[in-house]
């Protein structure tokens, strides 16, 4: 009887514990989009991750195998949840406009909502050789596969042109919207309010499918 209350007191705890250890996980990560946003990837050290946490400097080699590590948990977790919007949002009978619509509106608006990390996402992993790691590549290739079906989709309805490759239009797109948030980074944009973000989201999308031509 002992050892049965025993043992059920060892797993009620359990829950917590593993929330312990994922509150402390993403302490650190925090801290180090702080970091990285601050001093850049190679400018900083994993004691000043440590620094940043207010955690021992044992702790961040606890969760994260190095430097390199965390930089490419950072991208890694933000990333699997933008694959998962794109993939509801594919699954939408809607029209391919909003549908871009929606997935330049939640790139900027995770700007404005935590521009220091979209600028270490920008800054410091896409532009970073440390972020050609296989795990990233595989995301990043899933999240363009899907906006390519998107395409490909469009154009066999005839909707697109049929004289570029649907791979190429997810491609464009998407580049077009990672300059638009490397302007926000550089200071070349300044609109901070949803009213604003919400034009050039607007002016991304019209521009892609219908270019500047007058």
């Amino acid at each position: 009887m002992a050892v049965r209350r025993f043992s059920r007191r060892r797993s009620e705890r359990t829950p917590s514990l593993k929330a312990s250890a994922a509150g402390k996980r993403k302490l650190i990560l925090d801290a180090a989009v702080k970091v990285f946003a601050r001093k850049g990837y190679y400018g900083c050290r994993v004691s000043d991750i440590a620094d940043e946490a207010k955690v021992a400097y044992g702790l961040v080699y606890h969760y994260f195998k190095s430097k390199e590590d965390v930089l490419n948990s950072i991208f890694q977790e933000r990333w699997t949840v933008f694959i998962e919007l794109l993939r509801q949002l594919e699954k939408l009978e809607a029209p391919l406009a909003d549908k871009l619509t929606r997935i330049a509106g939640a790139l900027l608006d995770a700007y404005r909502l935590n521009p220091e990390m979209m600028e270490v996402v920008i800054m410091e992993i896409a532009r970073n050789a440390k972020f050609f790691d296989k795990a990233n590549i595989d995301l990043f290739t899933q999240a363009m596969g899907v906006i390519e079906r998107m395409m490909a989709r469009e154009a066999a309805e005839g909707h697109l042109r049929r004289s570029v490759p649907p791979r190429v239009a997810a491609y464009l797109f998407f580049s077009s919207i990672e300059a638009l948030l490397t302007g926000f980074v550089v200071g070349a944009f300044t609109a901070r309010s949803p009213g604003e973000q919400a034009h050039l989201r607007d002016q991304v999308v019209e521009v892609f499918l219908k270019g500047i031509q007058a």
